[in-house]
């Protein structure tokens, strides 16, 4: 299977959560809290700025973090 680089994040109410590779990398607590918008969801771009310079394929958005197990399933067999 061809793999590229592997990233999840997942945001709850007060702690995010990041994985490479089906791995947790790095987890904090958020500063502020989470909240809506009407603006266009940006994947790979910032407001302002050039934003990444590379290709993303393959984008999942779901209603809910998924668990470490659940994210290493995905880079396991997506």
């Amino acid at each position: 299977m061809l793999r590229g680089n592997p990233a999840a994040q997942t945001e709850e109410t007060d702690r995010y959560r990041f994985y490479h590779n089906g791995a947790l990398i790095d987890s904090g607590l958020h500063l502020g809290t989470i909240g809506t918008s009407d603006e266009d969801l940006r994947i790979g771009r910032a407001f302002a700025g050039d934003g990444y310079k590379g290709k993303i394929d393959e984008v999942a958005i779901f209603d809910r973090a998924l668990t470490a197990s659940e994210i290493h399933e995905f880079y396991l067999f997506y």
